[in-house]
C-alpha cells in the first residue's frame, strides 16, 4: 500500500490551483551535510550588483520642435504683383491691408533692367529687375496711408495704399 499512497502524494504535490507557487524551504538532512572543519573557512565572495545608471527617461517630441510645429510657420505676408513697361507700373494702384509684411512681385516686360522703389516704407526698400526677369521685393508692414511706387525718371508711377486700423496695444 506505501507504494500506491506514495505516487499519489507526489502528484497531489505537483498539482495545484496555478495561483502562487509554493515557497519551499531547503533543508539538508543531517547526513548529508558537511563536517565542519576546524579552521574556519573565508567568507564566500559574494558580487555586489553595480548599481542601475540613471537615464533621463525620452521624453516625447514636444509640437514645437516636430515638422510643422511652431517655429515653422511664416508671418502673415500678402502678395501682390506689378508688371513694368517701357511706359511705367501697371497696375497704377494697389490696396493692401496695413501691419502686414508685403511680397511686391515686379515683371519687367521692357527691353532694358528697370529699377523700382518704394518711397516711405521703413526700411527703404528697392529692387533691380533685368529684362524678361520677375523679382520680389520684401516690405515689413506699413502704416496706413499711401506710398509712392516709383518706376525711374520719364516712366509712370504707381501708388501703393495700406488700409485699415492700427492694432489695439
Amino acid at each position: 500500500m506505501n507504494w500506491f499512497v506514495l505516487p499519489l502524494t507526489v502528484a497531489l504535490i505537483g498539482c495545484g490551483d496555478g495561483a502562487e507557487p509554493a515557497q519551499t524551504e531547503r533543508r539538508e538532512s543531517p547526513e548529508l551535510s558537511a563536517t565542519p572543519s576546524a579552521t574556519p573557512s573565508a567568507p564566500a565572495a559574494t558580487a555586489t550588483p553595480t548599481p542601475p545608471i540613471a537615464t533621463a527617461p525620452s521624453a516625447p517630441v514636444p509640437p514645437e520642435d516636430a515638422p510643422g510645429g511652431a517655429g515653422d510657420e511664416e508671418a502673415a505676408r500678402v502678395r501682390s504683383s506689378l508688371v513694368i513697361d517701357g511706359e511705367g507700373i501697371t497696375p497704377r494702384r494697389v490696396t493692401v491691408p496695413a501691419f502686414l509684411s508685403l511680397e511686391l512681385s515686379v515683371r519687367n516686360a521692357s527691353p532694358q533692367e528697370q529699377v523700382v522703389f518704394v518711397a516711405g516704407a521703413q526700411p527703404s526698400r528697392a529692387v533691380s529687375v533685368g529684362p524678361g526677369e520677375t523679382r520680389r521685393l520684401a516690405l515689413d508692414g506699413l502704416r496706413p496711408g499711401s506710398y509712392r511706387i516709383d518706376a525711374g525718371p520719364g516712366r509712370r508711377g504707381g501708388t501703393l495704399v495700406a488700409r485699415g486700423e492700427r492694432p489695439p496695444g
